[in-house]
């Protein structure tokens, strides 16, 4: 029994030894694999963000475009600005709340181009006008 012991504490004792840890080498492999992957994730992140901050863009001018034709039914004229929905002249009830500011904190862009035509569009990420990034409702298609 005094043998099982003894051989049970030189085992034990062993295997103590011989646990030292990682060594710094093992320690920057695992970092440098978690980097990069934090990075590819980063990257598609990054990019899924942009796509829904699009998405929500189109959806908002499409909306917006619905009110300036609502407003048109109602008033028989094109709005003057994009504030006319929310404070109509003549004391018409407004027709939205609110006009928000699109996804990268700029005005959505409105000009009356006719008696009954207009043109409504962000101006997308990169946040100036007439470039290949805005962003037109469906029905105008620029």
């Amino acid at each position: 029994m005094l043998q099982t012991l003894i051989q049970r504490h030189k085992i034990a004792t062993k295997a103590l030894r011989n646990n030292h840890g990682m060594t710094l080498v093992e320690i920057m492999i695992v970092l440098t694999i978690m980097a990069s992957m934090m990075a590819i994730v980063g990257f598609f992140a990054v990019d899924a963000l942009e796509n829904s901050r699009i998405k929500t863009t189109q959806t908002e001018v499409a909306q917006i475009s619905q009110f300036i034709e609502a407003y048109y039914t109602f008033q028989e004229e094109m709005p003057d600005s994009l504030d006319d929905l929310v404070n109509p002249p003549g004391g018409m009830s407004p027709v939205t709340r609110e006009i928000p500011l699109d996804p990268w904190d700029n005005d959505y862009q409105y000009n009356k181009t006719g008696n009954t035509e207009f043109e409504l569009y962000s101006m997308g990420p990169d946040g100036n006008s007439g470039s290949d990034d805005d962003i037109y409702p469906p029905n105008q298609g620029q």
